[in-house]
């Protein structure tokens, strides 16, 4: 639960449409879903790695489970 109140907060910063959890879970919003995922996480481009990708996975398990 604390996860996503996370990543609500930082996906409202990447997207100021956002409101609710159900906008990010909107598939015209997964967009937003990958980048705030990046930001949490902290997502390292050049070797293709997370610095938490223990968090990454709750992430992604939370969300599944809400939609």
């Amino acid at each position: 639960m604390r996860e996503l109140g996370r990543f609500l907060i930082k996906a409202r910063m990447v997207d100021s449409s956002i409101k609710t959890l159900t906008d990010v879970i909107d598939p015209a919003k997964f967009h937003v879903a990958i980048e705030t995922t990046r930001l949490l996480c902290r997502y390292k481009a050049d070797s293709n790695r997370y610095e938490t990708p223990s968090l990454a996975l709750k992430i992604a398990h939370a969300l599944n489970a809400v939609n």
